[in-house]
């Protein structure tokens, strides 16, 4: 049994991987694992309810996809939703980056509040042509800081984040001169 001084006391790690903390309980790897589990199942279920909070309108939920895209009346406030969520992904991401668990489970959250709305306004099908030539390259744009973003959070990394906020950056600019 090997005595170790961790962040938050000293603690025993057991021959059979149990740890014990600052004399206290034995925590088995069964109890570590099962604890482990039920934080991710947490992360997930407030991820999942992060988009879909009751009362909450959007501008992409009634979203009628139809084949040749959207026009820009209808797509362009769901365009802006997006723009506004990726801005918060971004407050969180210098945190993530600098490994803040907190920041990163905030980040996870805004992701897939992103990807709710990505889902709600066509999905994949975003990347498929639209008749509106403009609109296709502000939905590649899209699609690519959505993904640099899941890379960023899955796997915090700085040129991720950069690709990421270069896109929105590139579909802000390209959005408001749509307008």
């Amino acid at each position: 049994m090997d005595t170790e001084h961790g962040r938050y006391g000293e603690y025993k790690v057991l021959v059979d991987g149990g740890v014990v903390v600052d004399g206290g309980a034995r925590l088995s790897p069964v109890y570590r694992l099962a604890a482990t589990l039920a934080l991710g199942v947490l992360l997930v279920t407030a991820a999942s309810l992060g988009g879909c909070s009751p009362g909450r309108s959007s501008a992409c939920a009634h979203l009628g996809y139809r084949e040749g895209g959207l026009t820009r009346d209808q797509y362009l406030p769901c365009v802006a939703e997006m723009l506004s969520t990726m801005d918060a992904l971004d407050a969180q991401m210098d945190a993530v980056l600098n490994g803040d668990k907190a920041a990163r489970a905030k980040a996870l959250i805004v992701y897939h509040r992103l990807g709710s709305q990505i889902r709600r306004a066509g999905g994949r099908k975003l990347l498929e042509r639209w008749q509106d030539e403009s609109l296709n390259d502000l939905n590649v744009k899209l699609w690519n800081a959505y993904t640099g973003y899941q890379g960023a959070i899955a796997m915090p990394n700085q040129p991720d984040a950069d690709a990421a906020r270069r896109n929105k950056d590139e579909a802000r600019s390209l959005y408001e001169s749509l307008r």
